[in-house]
């Protein structure tokens, strides 16, 4: 081995100058100048869909226990099961509900384009 370093490595490496010296902070601009560059915007809120999926199913399980507790027992004198499988049948179409819901309220807050 050579006590001489590799090419490349030894060498510092210093960055390049920066063409235009940077400037201080600048002033905000006119009034006049704002009605020339700005447009108008509107702010769209977007409906939170995981919101809408949890309200509906806890809605939908809601109504499949009642269902469940009210509706006829069957051969059965314990109710639970029926109570579970409608709570869980019918949270389903709940969540469903809520994510159409979702879909819908999110279709309405966009802007309309107009037809050609």
């Amino acid at each position: 081995m050579t006590s001489s370093p590799r090419p490349g490595y030894s060498q510092i490496v210093t960055p390049p100058a920066s063409p235009e010296p940077t400037r201080g902070p600048t002033a905000p601009p006119s009034e006049a100048e704002l009605r020339l560059v700005a447009r108008p915007a509107t702010v769209r809120r977007a409906p939170k869909f995981r919101a809408f999926i949890v309200v509906g199913a806890l809605i939908g399980i809601a109504i499949g226990a009642f269902l469940g507790a009210v509706g006829p027992a069957g051969l059965l004198q314990d109710r639970t099961p029926s109570v579970v499988i409608s709570a869980i049948g019918v949270g389903g179409f709940g969540a469903l509900a809520g994510a159409g819901v979702a879909v819908w309220s999110d279709s309405r807050s966009t802007p309309r384009r107009p037809r050609p």
